[in-house]
This record gives C-alpha cells, structure tokens and sequence, in this order.
C-alpha cells in the first residue's frame, strides 16, 4: 500500500487532516480510527526499518565485488583508450605517408618538367647556334661591325647553355672564338688608332663593341701601353744617365747624380701629368662611371711595366733609402686615392685600392718582412762607425782615458738618435706592424753595444796600474776619469728609461695600431679619407702576425713592462763595475797606507821598558805622557780630508766631458762608501795583529780615535769604529 510517503512534496499536516475528515461528526469512531491509525504506522514503520537493515546488510556484502567490477571496468576504459589513440595515429601516419609518397612523386615530375625544358632549351640553343653560324660569314660581309658584336654576344650568351655539355660547347666555342678573334683583327686597329688620334665618336663605337664580346680590356691595355711610353722612357732614363755621365764626349757635372729616393718624386710627377692629362678624354670616352677604373687600370699597367726593376733598384737600397722611396710612394699612393679612386663608384672603390696598393707597394714587401733584421743590422753599422769602437779590438793596450770617455758618451748621444730614428722608419715603413721585431732588434743592439764598452772596463782593469802616490800630491786623473766613465753609463741608464716612455707613446698612439689589428678603422691616414675599412696590407699578406702582435700592444699597455728590461739590465750590472771600478781607485791610497800595520813594532811595546821609538818606519819619538797618532794614520786622514774637493771638482767636470754627463751622483755618495770601506779595511788589518803591549793598545787606541775625528768632520754613521773604540778604551784606563 502506497500512502504517498515517498513523495518529495509530502505535507504530514496536510495527510492527517484529510485522513479525520471523513470521521468529524462521530467524535467515538473517529477516536477507533486514530488508534488503529497509529497501529497501522508503527507497523509501516517496523517494517522500514527492517528492510533498510537488510538492504544494507547487503550492500555491505556485495560492496568489495562492486569495487573490483569498478577497478575491472577502469582497466577496460584505459586499454580502450589506447586502441583508439592507436588506431587514430595509424590513421594519420597512413595519411602522412601517402602525402610523401605524392609530394615525392609531384617532386619527380618537376625534374623530368625542369630537364625537359632545359633539353628543350638546349635543343633550341644549339639550333639557334647551328643556324646563326652558317650565317655569320654573310654577316661579316654584309653588316657593320656593331651588327656583328652583337651577334657574337648573342651567342656567347647562347653558349653559357651549353656548360653542361661539354662536347657541343666545345664544338660551338671554338667556332665563336674565331669569330671574336676575326672580329678583333677588324677593329682593334681602328679603335687603337682612333684612341689614340682622339678621335672620340669613332672610339667609343668601337669599345662599345669590343665590350659586348668581352675583348674591351686587351684593346684598352695595349692602348695604354703606347699612352705610358713616355713614362717608361723616363724610367728607362735613370739608368742611362750614368752611363751618359761616363762618356768621355760629356762633361761631367760638379754635382753628382741624383740617387734613386730623390729622383722618385720626379718620377711620379710624370705619372700624375699624364694621368691629369688623360683624365678628361677617358671621362669622355669610358663616361663618369668607369673612367676612374679605366685611370686605375693605367696606372697599374705603369707599374707592371717598371717590374722586375724596381723591385730590383729597390733592393739595392740600405734601408734609409728604402724608407725615403716607399715615403715617395706613399704620397703617390694617397695622391691616387684623393684624386682617382675617390671619383669611382662606391661599390668599385675597396677593389681599385686594393688594385693599386699590390702594385704600388709590392717592391717594397720583401724588406717590410725582414725589416727588424734590416734595422738591427743598420743600427750595428752604426755602432761600429764609432770613433772608440774601433779600438775595443786593441785590449791589450787599452785603457780609459779622458778622450775614451768622452767618444763613448758621444757614441751614446748618437745612438739614441739613431733609435729614435729606427722607431720612427718602424712607423712609417711598416706602419707599426713590426713594432715588436724592432724592439727585439734594439735589445739586441743595446745589449752588444753594452759588451762593448765592458770589454773596455774589463781591459782597463787589466792594463791600468793603480799605484799609490807618493808624498803630499795625489794624482787625481784616474780618479776623475773612472768618475766620469761612471756618471756616462749612469746617464745612458736614465736615457734609456725616458726612451723607453717614449716608445711607448709613440707605438701606442701613432697609426691606431691596436684599431688597425682588430680592423675596426674604417678610415685611415693612408687611405687619403676613404671610406674604405682595410688592415694594413702587411697584415694581409702575413695575417699571422696580427695576433702576436695584438698581445704585445696589449702586454705593454696594460702591464706597463720595460720594453728593454735585457738592455737596461745589461747597463746596470755594467754600471756596478764601473762603481766598483770608481771605489777601487779611490781606495788605494788607503790600502798603501794600511799595509804593513800587523808588524809594526810600537804594538808589542809595554810602558816600563818602552821611553822611545825609533828605527821604526811610520812611527815617532813619543813617551808615556805624549801619545800622538802615528804617521800612517795622519796619511789616511789627510788623503780622506782631501776627497771632498777632489770629488766637488769633478762634479763641475771638465767642459770637454761635461756636455755628455747627465744625472750625476752626488760627492757625499762617493765619500759616504770610502769612509766605511776605509774603516772596514782598517778594523782588518788591525784585527791581524798578533799581540798588544800596554803601550801598544794606548797608541792603537790614538790612531782610532784620530780617523774617528776626522770622519765625525763629514757627519756620518760609522757604529763599527765606534764599537771598537769603546772596548779599546777599557784597555787604556790611564790613557
């Protein structure tokens, strides 16, 4: 029995009240039917509960088979899943294979299409050939010679079809070949002629036909040969003129000719001439486009003609000279530049100044690549050509001398001159590209020039004899000459730092060198203002210095490392031997004094047996009241007290030397190391006495004291003399 429980829209109020209506007026029926009512839910509710029990009693039993049918269905849908997925891929690589196929096979029809229609071309072209050559013999008769360039041009274009064919364009380009051959024979005659008389409608009617089969450039050139006959004469001249000289009909000149570095700007004088000269009938023949590259090409010729002899009056040259031509030339080269390359189109001008350079500056490149070698060996000619050089051969009999020292210090001055110029050959012949070669090549230089003068002081130090003077006159020339030899090498030392900041500046600022390595330059100095980005063409044709050369400009930029580190070394050691040399002669009065000191006699003397002495060389009659300095001790004291003099004198120097002596050191330097070396040597032989006397120990300690009062005079430091003196004085309580 349904009672409409189950309905969502179920209203209990609603439900009683229609189920009393029927029982309103019977108050004791309608409570029976409550009652019953009520029973009758109760039951309905009863057995709710029970079927809801069971029904879950069964769920709960069948919930673990429901799961797994779950799980078992999830597996199904996946695998499902991947069958369409493979299915659906089949599908697309099915279709993408059939696409290749038919992209493959519409690709394959595109070649036979492609090669039918280059056979078909082919065909036509050979036919076309075929006919216009049985045909040309009538044209050559009949039609003018710009109707038949331009048939042979026809068919040169027809021909480039048959590259594929060897056979057939073999056949058909001998044919051609003949006929531009005939052709040239008919006109180049007339066009030379008419070139050369000026003859410009003629002229240009002419290269124009030349140029429609390509044979405009041997026509021109062989024009130009005869244009430039001028030129070459006077080339040819230069080698003449001696000849001419020497003929005993000639009257020879006071002055002599002129060498080949003076005489090139002459020539290229000429050069230009006819190149202004020709300029305005090549711009009315060639036109403004390509009279410049015409005006180039000319100018190449010229210097192809010159070959080999240029390269080889170049090479004759010591480098000076080499320099002084490849300067002509340059100046030459950028006149070219400014007034002929600058005129071509934009697109031509990197290809006619690459043109010009290669011929321009190729005799020159054989010396550019050894040019470090070159300069070292200049430079060492130079060397040798010095007037003290040539008697380092002579050590047997060689010793310093005033004039010596003065010609070394004049070697010097004019060698650094004669680097400086090597630096600056450097940056112009090689436009700084070997800057590291000429380092290398100066060190080497700076480094003999060293040896040499060290055999001089090695050969001074054998042959001189240092013997002390005797009596009151000391003889004060070794000393000034040995100063003087100093103060010259000191002073190259200092020359040599300040040149080394010179280079420096003048490597790293002149040219661009660091822009003209990386190629970033697009315009340089040498390029007279084009707007042309090259290197400079030694680095082109030796590219394999551009990074060496890179590192070194970066190594002395950043590091700031000596250029002549080996050279400066070299001076420095030669330097501390001529300091040695300076003190040993200063020391030898001293040491004659002080020899023989470990014998004398007064040493072993005692106070009560000792009233005098005499008979003994270097002492006086003293006694035990009067103890005086002995005479050896007086004799050092008064050479010490005169070498102050001696050496203020030498600091004004002699007129002769002085114009060569730069950073001088000063007398206080010299006469500092004298008093401490002369105390060192003192404290020795001293300390080679055998015994002391009383008395002994009170005249030592005189003497001691005596040099200290002298030496206190100069305000130095002397701690051993003052240390000595104090134990000494512990021996002569009474003194």
């Amino acid at each position: 029995m349904d009672w409409g429980f189950t309905d969502t829209k179920f209203d209990a109020k609603k439900w009683i009240n229609d189920a009393l209506k029927e029982k309103k007026d019977d108050s004791a029926g309608a409570v029976s039917f409550v009652f019953t009512m009520i029973l009758k839910l109760q039951l309905l509710a009863q057995e709710a509960s029970s079927s809801f029990e069971e029904i879950s009693q069964q769920a709960l039993m069948r919930m673990p088979r429901a799961l797994l049918e779950i799980e078992r269905m999830s597996k199904e849908a996946r695998t499902l899943r991947q069958n369409l997925n493979l299915l659906v891929q089949g599908e697309m690589s099915e279709a993408q294979r059939t696409t290749m196929q038919s992209i493959e096979t519409m690709n394959a029809l595109h070649e036979v299409k492609r090669q039918l229609d280059v056979c078909q071309q082919t065909i036509s072209q050979v036919g076309y050939l075929s006919q216009n050559l049985d045909k040309m013999n009538a044209t050559f008769e009949q039609g003018t010679t710009t109707q038949i360039g331009e048939e042979i041009s026809r068919m040169q274009a027809g021909l480039k079809a048959l590259e594929d064919y060897p056979d057939q364009h073999s056949k058909f380009n001998s044919q051609i070949k003949g006929f531009e051959m005939r052709l040239m024979k008919m006109i180049e005659q007339d066009c030379k002629r008419a070139l050369i008389q000026h003859n410009i409608p003629e002229a240009k009617a002419h290269l124009g036909t030349l140029q429609k089969i390509g044979k405009l450039d041997a026509v021109v050139r062989e024009f130009v040969k005869h244009v430039i006959q001028p030129v070459l004469q006077f080339w040819e001249a230069f080698d003449n003129e001696p000849a001419t000289l020497d003929n005993e009909t000639t009257t020879v000149p006071d002055e002599p000719p002129p060498s080949l570095p003076d005489w090139l700007p002459s020539f290229f004088t000429e050069v230009k001439g006819i190149a202004r000269t020709e300029r305005q009938y090549y711009t009315n023949v060639f036109g403004n486009e390509h009279y410049a590259e015409q005006l180039a090409n000319m100018i190449a010729t010229i210097w192809q003609s010159l070959q080999p002899t240029f390269e080889t009056r170049i090479k004759s040259l010591s480098l000076p000279h080499i320099v002084q031509a490849f300067t002509s030339s340059r100046t030459f080269f950028n006149y070219c530049g400014e007034e002929i390359i600058s005129q071509a189109p934009q697109s031509q001008q990197q290809q006619l100044w690459v043109l010009l350079e290669s011929v321009i500056f190729k005799p020159y490149l054989d010396a550019q690549l050894a040019y470090p070698q070159k300069e070292k060996d200049l430079l060492l000619s130079y060397v040798k050509k010095f007037q003290w050089v040539g008697r380092v051969d002579d050590t047997a009999n060689l010793v310093l001398t005033t004039g010596l020292v003065v010609h070394i210090a004049d070697g010097n001055g004019n060698l650094f001159v004669h680097v400086e110029e090597a630096v600056q050959r450097c940056l112009e012949f090689t436009d700084g590209i070997e800057c590291q070669g000429l380092v290398k090549s100066i060190t080497e230089v700076f480094t003999e020039y060293c040896r040499m003068i060290s055999i001089v002081l090695q050969a001074h130090s054998q042959n001189s004899q240092m013997d002390a003077s005797e009596g009151a006159n000391i003889d004060t020339t070794p000393v000034k000459v040995a100063l003087h030899f100093y103060q010259v090498i000191n002073s190259f030392i200092s020359k040599l730092q300040l040149f080394e900041k010179i280079v420096y500046k003048e490597i790293l600022q002149c040219s661009g060198l660091s822009s003209l390595v990386s190629g970033s330059s697009t315009s340089s100095p040498s390029t007279g203002g084009l707007n042309i980005q090259l290197k400079p063409r030694l680095l082109r044709e030796c590219p394999d210095k551009a990074a060496p050369l890179s590192n070194f400009l970066r190594s002395i930029e950043q590091l700031n490392c000596p250029l002549f580190s080996d050279a400066r070394n070299s001076f420095q050691l030669l330097c501390k031997e001529a300091e040695e040399l300076v003190f040993k002669i200063l020391l030898v009065q001293v040491q004659h004094q002080l020899q023989g000191i470990p014998q004398m006699e007064i040493w072993s003397a005692s106070d009560d047996k000792f009233t005098s002495v005499s008979g003994i060389a270097g002492a006086e009659s003293v006694s035990m009241g009067s103890i005086s300095p002995s005479e050896y001790i007086r004799a050092v004291g008064d050479y010490v007290c005169e070498l102050p003099v001696l050496l203020e004198d030498d600091e004004g120097g002699d007129d002769d030397v002085d114009t060569y002596i730069e950073g001088k050191v000063g007398a206080n330097y010299w006469l500092e190391i004298v008093c401490n070396r002369s105390v060192e040597m003192y404290l020795t032989e001293i300390g080679k006495i055998p015994t002391l006397g009383s008395y002994g120990n009170c005249q030592l300690l005189a003497d001691v004291e005596y040099l200290e009062n002298i030496l206190n005079t100069f305000g130095f430091e002397l701690p051993a003399l003052e240390d000595f003196i104090t134990r000494q004085r512990k021996k002569c309580p009474q003194q």
